[in-house]
């Protein structure tokens, strides 16, 4: 017999009573076909297996997608929570490193006040906390800005007069 009849003996009676017969020895395999033995009684257990736990798996897999979809609910409002308290804690790292620019404007502003000198390079950070701390307030229409407009306009002439007049504090060699 060969393995076209046994899979036309198979589909046409079941699963089970291929291998029924089989067992029985009413069929008979060569030799050099015993190799699919194996996964024919596989494929037929597992047949029966899933003939018998339908119900089951059906109830399982209503139960699985249930639980789920309670998970994907919890994650997506979870998600939603946590990208709130991201953007409110980034939000108030920023003010807080415009706060802290603001406070060595008014600083530097104060030094230039009193006469102190400074270096080209002390100048050229001052200046880009000046812009950081405009560009932010720019964007960011409620926050206030009003503390240090005179301190930068201050430091702004002091750069420009320095500049002219070749006035920065230069480090010598002793």
């Amino acid at each position: 017999m060969t393995i076209e009849n046994i899979l036309l003996i198979l589909q046409t009676h079941g699963w089970g009573i291929g291998i029924a017969l089989l067992i029985a020895g009413c069929i008979k395999i060569p030799t050099y076909e015993i190799r699919i033995l194996p996964y024919l009684i596989k494929k037929g257990l597992r047949s029966f297996g899933n003939a018998i736990n339908e119900d089951i798996m059906k109830y399982i897999n209503q139960e699985v997608i249930g639980r789920i979809e309670q998970l994907e609910e919890g994650f997506t409002s979870c998600s939603v929570g946590m990208r709130n308290e991201l953007t409110n804690f980034i939000k108030e790292s920023e003010e807080e490193r415009i706060d802290r620019a603001r406070s060595r404007i008014l600083r530097f502003n104060d030094e230039v006040m009193i006469g102190e000198e400074h270096s080209k390079e002390h100048f050229d950070e001052i200046l880009k906390d000046i812009d950081r701390y405009e560009d932010y307030c720019d964007k960011n229409p409620s926050y206030e800005n009003n503390k240090a407009v005179l301190a930068i306009k201050t430091i702004k002439e002091e750069y420009l007069y320095c500049l002219e007049h070749h006035k920065f504090l230069t480090y010598t060699k002793r």
